[in-house]
């Protein structure tokens, strides 16, 4: 029954059989069969199929909510039992923002790889925050504040954002002394939606400027907005561990040092969120220590 618990939970994360059954790695008909079955087995209808999307009936929302506790609990009890094993093994699944897989993970994961060759890692990566109960993650990778009570957070490394040109435009079009001197530069923004962004200023702890820029080029993608920057053809806001490479070489400058500059808050960082269990996966534990910059 347990199986039969699992393969319900994908049907409805999915609200369809065949992406739960390809995730799964069975076929349609198996999926079918299995929910079938679960359902005569309980005597009541679990989903309902009446509408294009496949969605859970009454009976079938009660039945997930105990299903997720019942599996929580032995998972718990499988880490519980396997916390004493000197080296982690299994599936670990990560969830990253794609600036933090590029510049924190990737240089180090064949150091990882060869740190615990019984662990299978799955990376994946992307700039949404995933569900880690319904889709199924050991932990997510994030940037900026974060607001869900329920989960654990472990910060692995500050961060902060930075103005940064390259020499070549600066030269072209002159160095910002100030904040609003950007309004009369192409500045490129990030944006994940339609939204203008709005760059926020403070010195000595104390707001100063709020500037809504529209240069020529905005894209939810930090690399992206980094290449073009490096090129020569406006300013943007990076973080300061994403352009590092590039300071070091001469390819980008800061400007307006003086300033603290964000588009969301100031507490920021690098963290690593994980469900609150009563025993800390070995897997989870080995990944939180080896990426974790406070251990050097």
């Amino acid at each position: 029954m347990l199986d039969q618990m699992r393969i319900f939970a994908k049907v409805v994360h999915h609200k369809n059989m065949s992406m739960a059954a390809r995730e799964l790695d069975l076929s349609t008909a198996s999926v079918s069969r299995q929910i079938a079955r679960l359902e005569e087995r309980l005597g009541v209808h679990l989903l309902d199929r009446s509408s294009r999307k496949i969605l859970p009936t009454k009976a079938g929302e009660h039945f997930l909510a105990k299903s997720k506790q019942i599996l929580e609990e032995i998972e718990e009890l499988k880490n519980g039992l396997s916390t004493s094993n000197a080296n982690p093994e299994g599936l670990l699944r990560v969830h990253s923002h794609p600036s933090v897989a590029t510049h924190m993970i990737m240089p180090e994961l064949a150091e990882f790889q060869k740190s615990y060759p019984r662990l299978t890692l799955d990376l994946q990566v992307s700039e949404r925050p995933v569900d880690l109960i319904e889709e199924n993650y050991d932990i997510d990778v994030r940037l900026g504040e974060l607001k869900d009570s329920s989960l654990i957070v472990k910060k692995l490394a500050d961060s902060e954002r930075i103005i940064v040109a390259s020499p070549a435009y600066l030269k072209k079009h002159g160095t910002p002394q100030q904040p609003s001197d950007l309004l009369r530069h192409n500045c490129f923004t990030y944006r994940p939606n339609s939204v203008s962004t709005v760059w926020k200023f403070y010195q000595n702890d104390e707001k100063c400027d709020e500037l809504r820029l529209a240069g020529r080029f905005h894209s939810n993608n930090s690399e992206i907005i980094k290449f073009l920057t490096v090129k020569g053809l406006g300013i943007s806001l990076q973080t300061n561990w994403g352009t590092a490479h590039e300071r070091a070489r001469g390819e980008l400058v800061q400007i307006l040092d003086g300033y603290s500059v964000t588009i969301n808050s100031f507490n920021n960082g690098v963290f690593a969120v994980f469900k609150n269990t009563k025993f800390m996966p070995k897997k989870i534990r080995s990944f939180l220590d080896f990426f974790s910059k406070d251990n050097g």
